[in-house]
């Protein structure tokens, strides 16, 4: 059996080994980056169970990357993808639900 692959969306250093400790003893496939450009290429190659995408990134959010996965839904096969930011609020919520967004953390 193959382990789900999860992509892992994060700019700050120390989250991304924060999620990476979180997940290690979880059996997933873990893929790190911190671009969404890089993120797209590793959607392109292969299918991904998951994607955590933090909200606040440099350059694109992650908002970006919810709506280009819903524009495209041949883009990965459609992975659920989870949002994480300290700066969620209900109306950022609602905004990052509507175009696909799975889940907010």
């Amino acid at each position: 059996m193959t382990s789900p692959k999860v992509l892992l969306l994060e700019d700050d250093p120390a989250m991304r080994r924060f999620v990476e400790a979180v997940l290690e003893d979880q059996g997933v496939a873990l893929h790190v980056t911190s671009r969404i450009a890089d993120a797209i290429g590793e959607l392109a190659a292969a299918p991904f169970a998951l994607v955590l995408t933090d909200l606040m990134l440099v350059g694109e959010s992650g908002r970006s990357l919810v709506e280009r996965l819903r524009d495209e839904p041949a883009l990965g096969g459609g992975p659920r993808v989870a949002v994480m930011s300290a700066g969620l609020s209900a109306e950022v919520g609602a905004d990052l639900l509507a175009p696909g967004a799975w889940r907010l953390l």
